[in-house]
């Protein structure tokens, strides 16, 4: 079952009371039974059996218009809004379970429910400069968040949802929707690192395909280059339930990735080689942005011969230091069809978490097994389709290992993936980062997720570099990583397409 909030619900008997209760992976319809059959138009019906049925055609009810029943969920949810649910998530040939409570008829699924284009991103905005020492983090946040609603063609009265994370100041959301003279019926400041963006777009995806807001828009700025917290340096770390078990023994950001790549090595056979390929490729797309922190082109003897920094990571196998910040706009479908400018469809969205196990875990892989394949299956995608790839890039570590979790190539081969210019736009087998990434171009408030987005998107608008610009590009995959690939980490991943 589902509330017109778009939350889903399962039931199971408790004596002879009808217990519900909530579901995490089952995407259920309450619909009343006579709604069904052949009163839906203008073709088939779903043939009304115990067990399992199939979907024999779909259509929009057009002879009722009243509600499901008083007392669902205290609420009243509409018929027509529940068929046309049904008309875009039940395709034909696909198979439900259905069982029968009163006069209503449960359809569970057993895939995830798609987004269907619900959700857009109209605008973009990426702040130019990478040291900005005269401004504060709120200004900035104000900036970016003008940019990209300028891109978009709205305004600050457009917006009714807003999303930060733990680089917004104050009260986060709060504090920042105030400062932005915001007028919103929904906030929300998720804090998952680097990936918190990706997660936010995700969503925001999910509340606009729900019905609950229209405009959302999601910021992020910061400045570790000239006073603010370096990478790891927040105060909130310092009070973490794992502090006291992880820092006091030397555990640092650099050591924790080092460990990780020091772990594929054994495994694997990666070599420093491989992973300075990955930088060579980054840094011949930044040599095309002006903007980029790291606009020289490096090579692979000259990653290696860089100084070591946490063995076996050289200097150049790291990203780079930025203030600066970036912000999107997501709109509903309705609105992206109002607007002049190129909006690009949310096909897939994916999160996944990976913990510490209480020490019983594996360096190899990270949380993007799991959020990098229920993207592309809410996408109904595949990575093979896949033109164009924004892949967080913190260190060269997390792009192989990343690359391989997502599957662009089995585990343990992404040292042999990335050689031969697989990575280098636009004719690489996998062009990927093509404004530099956070390895040269920019790697606001020690967070790569917000840019990795705002690149995606420029590739599917044909905006890019025209020497980096994919030919026909019309699916792009970016994804964030938050936390550490040595403890815990929350990975995101969007699948975009091209109108």
């Amino acid at each position: 079952m589902v509330d017109h909030d778009g939350n889903q619900f399962g039931q199971r008997r408790n004596g002879d009371r009808l217990v519900i209760e909530p579901l995490e992976t089952s995407h259920v319809y309450l619909l009343r039974r006579e709604l069904l059959g052949l009163d839906l138009a203008p073709q088939g019906a779903i043939d009304h059996v115990e067990g399992r049925v199939t979907v024999v055609g779909s259509g929009l009810c057009t002879s009722h218009r009243r509600c499901i029943g008083e007392g669902h969920f205290e609420r009243c949810v509409g018929v027509e809004q529940r068929v046309i649910e049904v008309e875009q998530n039940m395709g034909e040939g696909h198979s439900y379970e259905v069982s029968r409570i009163g006069q209503y008829v449960l359809a569970m699924s057993t895939t995830r429910r798609g987004l269907n284009r619900a959700a857009h991103i109209a605008g973009v905005y990426e702040h130019p400069q990478r040291e900005i020492p005269d401004k504060t983090v709120p200004q900035i946040h104000a900036e970016v968040a003008a940019g990209a609603l300028a891109d978009a063609g709205l305004t600050m009265a457009d917006v009714d949802a807003y999303y930060s994370a733990g680089d917004a100041p104050g009260f986060g959301a709060l504090s920042m929707a105030d400062y932005l003279g915001l007028d919103c019926r929904h906030l929300n400041d998720t804090e998952t690192g680097g990936s918190s963006y990706l997660l936010h777009v995700q969503q925001a995806a999910q509340a606009i395909a729900a019905g609950d807001i229209d405009v959302a828009l999601i910021t992020l700025a910061g400045k570790p280059r000239t006073g603010g917290a370096g990478p790891g340096g927040s105060a909130r770390f310092s009070s973490a339930p794992e502090s006291a078990f992880e820092t006091q023994f030397g555990l640092g950001v650099i050591g924790g990735y080092a460990m990780a790549a020091t772990r594929h090595m054994h495994e694997f056979g990666t070599t420093s080689a491989q992973l300075a390929e990955i930088k060579v490729a980054a840094s011949s797309h930044a040599q095309h942005n002006p903007n980029a922190f790291l606009k020289d082109v490096v090579t692979v003897e000259q990653v290696v011969e860089s100084r070591m920094i946490s063995d076996p990571l050289h200097l150049l196998d790291a990203c780079v230091v930025t203030d600066g910040g970036g912000a999107l706009v997501v709109v509903s479908d309705a609105v992206a069809a109002s607007l002049d400018r190129h909006t690009v469809p949310v096909l897939g969205t994916g999160f996944g978490f990976k913990g510490t196990s209480s020490g019983r875990i594996d360096l190899t892989y990270t949380g993007a097994a799991v959020s990098g394949p229920a993207a592309f299956d809410e996408a109904g995608v595949a990575p093979a389709d896949i033109d164009y790839a924004s892949i967080y890039d913190s260190f060269t570590i997390t792009v192989l290992v990343t690359i391989e979790d997502l599957g662009f190539c089995d585990k343990g081969k992404g040292g042999e993936f990335v050689l031969d210019g697989a990575l280098h736009a636009p004719f690489g087998e996998l062009p990927f980062n093509t404004d530099g990434g956070g390895l040269c171009n920019n790697h606001p408030a020690n967070r790569g997720g917000m840019t990795k987005v705002i690149e995606a998107v420029r590739q599917l608008r044909g905006e890019a570099h025209e020497a980096v610009q994919v030919p026909d590009c019309r699916l792009a995959l970016a994804h964030g990583t938050g936390g550490s690939m040595a403890t815990r980490m929350g990975s995101a991943t969007l699948i975009l397409g091209r109108d």
